[in-house]
């Protein structure tokens, strides 16, 4: 089974943050391969052929 992981902040203007940081969402994916034995992230395979820097 593959799973897509998709944590975020979604930063809205208010008192107290910073004006640059006003209304900017940012996300990271990755999706995880889980088998009976494991878990593989296929962003770390990214990582090691020196994608994703």
């Amino acid at each position: 089974m593959v799973l897509t992981i998709e944590p975020g902040i979604y930063v809205r203007a208010a008192k107290g943050v910073p004006k640059p940081f006003w209304n900017i969402g940012i996300r990271i994916e990755d999706d995880a391969l889980v088998t009976a034995t494991g878990h593989r992230l296929r962003a770390a395979d990214a990582r090691r052929a020196g994608h994703g820097r």
